[in-house]
């Protein structure tokens, strides 16, 4: 049985399957030619059996057996947690205090 088992991390571009996210995983390649470097990327479907990780979240996935035509991998953990909810809900507070505020103070309302 093969125990070389690839791992690798990324960051979650979409969380919007059930039990899958997708990581996009970029590396630095250099050129056969030219010898410059460039940035390749590439999107690999995750089982999130828990549905855990988040849009922007960085995460660290193992390779195993095929799951489905496309899933080849298994999250093994989570290494950041991105505050972009935890932002994204506080620029909606604001943004709904403005309105109110904004409402009152409106001196095109009739």
């Amino acid at each position: 049985m093969k125990e070389n088992k690839r791992i690798m991390s990324g960051q979650v571009v979409s969380d919007k399957m059930d039990k899958t996210i997708v990581a996009k995983v970029t590396s630095f390649k250099k050129h056969k030619k030219y010898g410059s470097r460039f940035i390749a990327s590439k999107k690999y479907k995750i089982h999130d059996s828990e549905n855990s990780a988040k849009m922007g979240d960085i995460v660290e996935f193992i390779e195993l057996r095929p799951i489905s035509k496309d899933k080849k991998f298994k999250l093994h953990k989570i290494i950041k947690n991105e505050e972009i909810n935890a932002s994204s809900n506080d620029q909606n507070e604001i943004l709904e205090d403005l309105k109110s505020n904004g409402e009152e103070n409106d001196p095109n309302s009739n």
